[in-house]
């Protein structure tokens, strides 16, 4: 690194401008490194809350199955971690299938309103209602 300030110096760059540049740099590396750990605690504290919460929901779930005298020992290894760790994975899928049915939802929405007759899923009884009779 040395013998590249060097050879800046010798064509004729100024020391100041040099320090600026390097000033710069570190200043930008340093608002990208504090911008991680920033959201590498928030997803920490995320998890978190995601725990806490998942704790007391099973918790409340064995309280109800024994309610039912229902054998939770087949559960009994279960952790909150494993319940947020598998939400993780199943949330995505949900969020899809959600968007998909407001989809498909739209869609019966616009074909109710372009049907005109009593028979929509039959486009030749259309057809001929239109034109023939």
């Amino acid at each position: 690194m040395t013998n590249d300030f060097l050879t800046r110096l010798r064509n004729g760059e100024d020391i100041s401008a040099i320090a600026n540049e390097i000033t710069d740099s570190l200043n930008e590396a340093n608002k990208v490194y504090l911008e991680e750990q920033e959201k590498k605690r928030q997803a920490d504290s995320d998890r978190r809350n995601k725990v806490d919460v998942a704790d007391d929901l099973l918790l409340a779930l064995f309280d109800l199955l024994d309610l039912y005298d229902i054998d939770t020992d087949p559960l009994g290894d279960l952790t909150p971690e494993d319940v947020v760790d598998l939400c993780d994975e199943v949330m995505p899928v949900l969020k899809a299938y959600a968007g998909f049915f407001e989809e498909l939802k739209d869609i019966d929405k616009a074909k109710d309103k372009t049907c005109h007759c009593e028979k929509c899923d039959d486009p030749i009884a259309d057809f001929l209602k239109k034109f023939v009779d």
